[in-house]
């Protein structure tokens, strides 16, 4: 997957408005949520986009601002969509990231990766 940005003023708004960086989630039975604060994309990228779709992402956003903005989706249980497997949440969360003016576009292309087999 690569993530690119689709509309540069929309995604303006998201701008952050300052504080400590912080990338959590919470949740209960019927909703989750993943903030990020003082952010970069890259961690959308890397901590929402990956987990959730279970593929390498790439930010060619190419920007170095930093943003502030919250991801929410229902989270029933009896459906199981805190099943990161889950098409339901993943398809709630790409229209979130479209909404912020950002975009997803599948990609098949070579990316490096690093394997640690064993760590001492």
């Amino acid at each position: 997957m690569i993530l690119k940005v689709q509309d540069a003023a929309r995604l303006n708004s998201f701008r952050t408005k300052g504080g400590p960086f912080a990338c959590y989630g919470i949740g209960d039975r019927d909703t989750q949520v993943q903030y990020f604060t003082n952010a970069p994309l890259s961690f959308l990228a890397n901590q929402l986009v990956e987990g959730y779709f279970q593929k390498p992402c790439v930010d060619q956003t190419d920007l170095k601002i930093k943003y502030d903005f919250k991801i929410q989706w229902e989270a029933n249980i009896e459906n199981k969509y805190r099943d990161h497997s889950s098409g339901a949440a993943r398809s709630v969360i790409e229209e979130q990231i479209n909404q912020m003016g950002l975009e997803l576009v599948p990609a098949n292309m070579p990316i490096e990766m690093l394997v640690v087999e064993k760590e001492k």
